[in-house]
């Protein structure tokens, strides 16, 4: 009976569609380069669609899509995302393979993948670029793996579309692998990790890092580089957009400043205790404040409060006298992850409007937020702390926190952010935020090089000593040294160049300028110059298919399911010298040993993990028709003028008055229940969704559209593919409904669209296919 073990499985297990990410990266100084190899594969017998959401680093820049098919290769291009969006969906009609992948929430892309062939494996690869930062000797790398569930509503809030969300599944596994080459300007470091196993091997001047043992996508992989000076970094490269002689130039800047340290330290600490920060995190938060706590002194000023559904204030603002009071170390001892929901916004407001027992002291002060940020409503989180005047200094922890809403919190009111995994040293991440609540000064920087400036971005308004500041310049010529930036009257001095013969540099100079100016007129067209990817552009490449392997029926859409981050809610801890935190068998079962249950919700058992689990779960969406309700929004009349063509064209005119029109109606019968609960269950999913074909994809899972598969099925061949079959049976089905239920403006301009791209001569060519088999038919009897 010792080796019982609770399980939780599936009669059919997942589909494997995602088999393994393989990450190749190389750090240049602050640049680090990475290769994601995506590996695909369709374990059905049908055709597949697949639709991937995952995470990128923050401030990442993607800069390539390749794809491998057996022995063939292609290679993607940026276009604007309505033309992107058009070549995929063409692309599927004719039965050809395309991939596109589109920025979604921030931090967030999505890989569109259709259609695999039964069978099919495919390696999707995307090279992406990051500048990294040196704060206090120590370069942390971060590379998210997995999206923890979030608290909220990833549609109305978050952003997605529909298709773009998936929910962690317990019930997959994916593997993770990397290898990672430290060049010589960084190969005197401390280098380790604290969330894998990693192995290093001196190459020359250089480091070559490898996973150890077996890893999963269920926790970032974080690589930390400690013990090194205060270096400053450059890099550089040509600028063949701007002319032949051009150059673009990234300063990363860590100059040695005096400090000039605050007399006072004046905070709002906010804990996270939702569901989802049960087990290591709710540990986590409570060493930080107990951490806190030893870094203060007379004359600062404390406040405590937590948050889950609603926001509690166990300790109001007060000075310490000498050292923290009992009554505020027993208020953190107390703390549980037992407040339900994650409302943070509310407890912001809380927060902010906190004042201080004496109205002679300053009512302002900064905010210390302790959560593992997984929540969708990011946008408006912001807006209300960019408001509210306080600055918010943030600290993710956990295994796989939503590093893009914190950063952005805490960098858009002049805040830092540090994120924390469970083995890392929490009060090496408060010292760094005290460093820069007390020792922040005002930034004045300038650039001293040979060129004609075309462009540069400017710094941020503040500067922390020991910390990087990273500066983009365009340059009318070559870039020669020496390069010299002043910083507040000092100069720093880059002591590594690197030189990189490709684009890279002006394609990130290119990011930055588009960032900087997202509303600028030609911000599309300087993306597709600079081939930047941006929420105005999608990167697509596709495949034509030989004939034999094309298919002319909508492929079966699927979604990856992401793994539940490590130690989440709870649910086991995180360690890296073991790497499976489950047990995870090789079948269709996922197998939590007893001694990691004996570690969860502070010693609950199974059946109170998963109550956790489906309680946050509950926030989505189930129903399929339901998931699928509200997605991405367009202009009906921009769409409407976009599909115009000559009235000669408008094949559907002639149609109604042929015998393929005839044979619709003959298909679909008298059943007027089921005209109103197909054209119900459309009206439902087109209402704000992606397009026609993946709401007709979608439409045809439910039951009602089970009910229609024949009758398409048998048009489809007339009339050229599945998604004109269904617009011709929706459209007849409109007009031969009564007003009460009707197609609405956007189901109805999606099938005009569709029915508009068909020339008159596929009516002849229908109506011909049609009497062959009225005459088939006839001789049969």
């Amino acid at each position: 009976m010792n080796d019982v073990r609770p399980t939780l499985s599936s009669a059919q297990g997942p589909e494997p569609i995602l088999e393994s990410v393989h990450a190749n990266g190389r750090m240049d100084g602050a640049l680090l380069t990475m290769t994601l190899e995506q590996r695909f594969v369709n374990p059905t017998q049908e055709h597949m669609e697949v639709v991937y959401t995952f995470p990128l680093a923050w401030g990442a820049e993607l800069m390539a899509l390749n794809v491998t098919v057996g022995e063939r290769r292609f290679a993607g291009c940026v276009k604007p995302q309505q033309q992107a969006n058009d070549d995929y969906e063409q692309a599927i009609e004719n039965g050809d393979m395309a991939v596109m992948v589109e920025k979604t929430d921030k931090g967030l892309y999505t890989a569109n993948i259709g259609s695999i062939l039964p069978g099919e494996n495919l390696v999707i690869e995307l090279q992406y670029v990051q500048l990294l930062t040196l704060d206090q000797s120590r370069i942390r790398v971060c590379l998210p793996t997995t999206i923890s569930p979030r608290y909220g509503d990833p549609i109305a809030e978050g952003g997605l579309s529909p298709i773009q969300h998936a929910s962690p599944s317990l019930l997959v596994e994916q593997g993770f692998h990397l290898t990672m080459t430290v060049s010589e300007g960084l190969s005197n470091a401390r280098i380790y990790s604290p969330s894998h196993s990693v192995s290093q091997q001196v190459n020359g001047d250089e480091i070559l890092l490898k996973l150890e043992g077996c890893a999963w996508l269920d926790r970032d992989f974080i690589l930390i580089l400690d013990q090194l000076m205060s270096t400053s970094f450059a890099v550089c490269g040509p600028d063949s957009v701007d002319g032949a002689d051009c150059s673009a130039v990234i300063v990363s800047a860590c100059p040695a400043l005096s400090t000039q340290v605050e007399s006072a330290v004046r905070l709002k600490v906010l804990v996270d205790c939702s569901g989802s920060m049960a087990g290591e995190r709710i540990e986590q938060a409570k060493s930080a404040i107990l951490e806190l706590m030893t870094r203060l002194g007379p004359g600062d000023t404390l406040s405590y409060s937590r948050f889950g559904d609603s926001a509690k204030t166990d300790y109001p603002p007060q000075q310490f006298a000498g050292s923290a009071p009992q009554s505020l170390r027993q208020a953190v001892e107390n703390t549980e992850a037992n407040m339900g929901g994650t409302e943070i916004g509310s407890a912001l407001s809380h927060v902010f409007d906190l004042n201080y027992l004496s109205e002679s002291e300053p009512q302002t002060s900064d905010v210390l937020l302790i959560t593992d940020g997984d929540v969708w409503d990011a946008k408006r989180l912001v807006a209300l702390a960019k408001a509210s005047g306080h600055r918010v200094y943030a600290v993710g922890v956990g295994s796989a926190p939503a590093e893009s809403l914190l950063r952005e919190l805490a960098e858009s009111t002049g805040g830092a952010c540090e994120l924390v995994q469970p083995n890392e040293d929490i009060g090496r991440a408060l010292d760094s935020l005290l460093n820069h609540i007390r020792c922040s000064m005002p930034l004045s920087a300038y650039l001293e090089v040979g060129s004609l400036t075309i462009w540069e971005s400017g710094y941020p308004a503040r500067i922390t000593p020991g910390r990087t500041v990273h500066g983009f310049y365009r340059l009318s010529g070559g870039f020669e040294e020496p390069l010299q930036l002043t910083v507040n009257g000092q100069v720093a001095e880059p002591v590594q160049i690197v030189r990189v013969d490709d684009n890279r540099i002006a394609r990130l100079v290119a990011a930055k300028q588009i960032g900087q100016s997202p509303q600028l007129p030609e911000a599309v067209d300087l993306a597709v110059q600079y081939q930047v990817l941006t929420n105005e552009t999608n990167l697509i490449l596709v495949a034509e298919r030989d004939v034999e392997k094309k298919s002319d029926s909508f492929p079966m859409l699927r979604q990856v399911q992401p793994m539940v981050p490590a130690g989440w809610a709870g649910l086991g801890r995180v360690s890296n010298n073991r790497q499976v935190v489950f047990s995870r068998s090789s079948s269709e079962t996922v197998k939590i040993s007893s001694k990691d249950m004996s570690l969860i919700g502070n010693g609950a058992d199974a059946s109170s993990v998963l109550f956790r689990m489906n309680r946050e779960r509950s926030a989505g969406i189930n129903d399929p028709v339901e998931a699928f309700r509200v997605g991405d929004k367009f202009d009906i009349q921009d769409f409407l003028a976009r599909e115009e063509v000559p009235q000669s064209k408008l094949w559907w005119e002639n149609i109604r008055q042929s015998k393929v029109f005839a044979l619709v109606e003959s298909w679909l019968g008298k059943e007027r229940s089921d005209y109103h609960a197909l054209i119900a269950a459309f009206n439902r999913l087109s209402e704000k969704n992606v397009n026609l074909r993946r709401t007709l994809a979608v439409l045809i899972e439910t039951p009602i559209g089970k009910k229609f598969r024949e009758p398409v099925a048998q048009l489809r061949p007339l009339v050229g593919g599945e998604t004109k079959a269904w617009s011709v049976v929706l459209q007849t089905i409109n007009d031969s409904t009564d007003e009460a239920q009707q197609l609405t403006v956007t189901g109805l301009a999606w099938i005009k669209a569709e029915l508009n791209r068909l020339d008159e001569s596929i009516r002849q060519k229908a109506a011909g296919a049609y009497s062959e088999m009225q005459r088939a038919e006839i001789s049969n009897k």
